[in-house]
């Protein structure tokens, strides 16, 4: 009986510790986000080809755009349209169906006032 509990306990040991693993390679990640942006950022599982960007902040959830272009390290860079609005929330799934943690999209960050120079 010590024999099977030990057996048991190990199993149980090596399928969480597998599904951890798969688990955290599965979901998509987003890279920030930001208000005005036609392009979305972010990494996916390697083996993994498609991408599609949603803004979760509609009634139901609105396609933004599909990437079909991840490269071998799994990065990806989705065109969206209509571009991204301050304060909606967007996830990215991949063509297996997981899901990113929703991120808000922020204002554009604050950069250096630079007015164009005048001709003579």
């Amino acid at each position: 009986m010590t024999k099977i509990c030990a057996l048991l306990l190990a199993y149980t040991a090596i399928v969480l510790f597998s599904a951890s693993i798969l688990g955290a390679q599965s979901a998509p990640t987003l890279k920030p986000a930001f208000s005005g942006a036609i392009a979305v950022a972010g990494s996916v599982a390697r083996g993994i080809h498609e991408v599609s960007v949603y803004d979760l902040s509609y009634p139901t959830e609105v396609k933004l755009g599909t990437s079909k272009s991840v490269d071998e390290n799994g990065k990806f860079v989705v065109v969206v349209k209509p571009p991204l609005i301050t304060g909606h929330r967007i996830v990215a799934v991949d063509g297996s169906g997981a899901k990113s943690e929703a991120i808000v999209v922020a204002a554009p960050p604050a950069g250096p006032n630079v007015q164009p120079k005048a001709r003579p």
